[in-house]
């Protein structure tokens, strides 16, 4: 695994860029809709983040691929979902905490990191995947006791948001999806075209 990771630190830094500007875009993407039309945006920036993550790691399989079948490396097809794994160790970090402190009762200096971690993971890391948790369970603002009523949603849903397990329930999908692909390719199964577009001036 450290051979791995050193092999692939240029793809895991790939990845965690990736993560944070499709955070910030899927943000965007949500931000605008309301009620059950949240879990289609949100589907739709899950989705794009992951042809764009897709598209990346089936490139970087194919390669290792033929890198393998020529001898230049002792590969493996479970690198896609290591290095994907790597990429996502903050973010899970961050999450199980967060979901953590939904399970204990904690002193007033803790709720400063929990309001602290609701804006990275919301704002920063996954962001994306906001409209699942807003569009499953919808909110309102009482303004006589200033706190946050539930307007929709069942008490199961209602727990696993408040608990952050619906978020915690998103981390699998990163790792599963690059774990895969990764896989065609380096079988391959899959491949996408690397190879430069030919110029129109160049054809004989």
């Amino acid at each position: 695994m450290r051979e791995i990771i050193r092999q692939k630190s240029g793809m895991i830094g790939k990845l965690f860029v990736y993560q944070f500007a499709m955070s910030l875009l899927g943000l965007f993407v949500v931000s605008p809709f309301k009620g059950n039309m949240l879990i289609f945006a949100s589907l739709f920036a899950s989705l794009f983040y992951f042809s764009l993550v897709g598209y990346a790691v089936i490139e970087d399989g194919q390669k290792d691929c033929v890198s393998h079948n020529a001898g230049r490396i002792n590969g493996s097809p479970m690198t896609g979902f290591v290095y994907s794994l790597v990429s996502y160790i903050p973010t899970i970090i961050v999450v199980l905490i967060q979901v953590i402190l939904q399970f204990v009762t904690s002193p007033a200096q803790l709720q400063g990191l929990k309001s602290v971690l609701t804006f990275i993971i919301r704002f920063f890391l996954m962001g994306m995947y906001l409209g699942f948790d807003s569009g499953l369970v919808w909110r309102g603002y009482d303004k006589v006791t200033q706190s946050s009523v539930v307007l929709k949603g069942s008490d199961a849903l209602v727990f696993m948001s408040d608990k952050y397990l619906i978020f915690a329930i998103c981390l699998v999908f990163l790792p599963l999806v690059s774990g895969i692909v990764y896989y065609l390719a380096f079988n391959g199964k899959v491949h996408v075209n690397t190879a430069p577009k030919e110029k129109k001036g160049n054809k004989k």
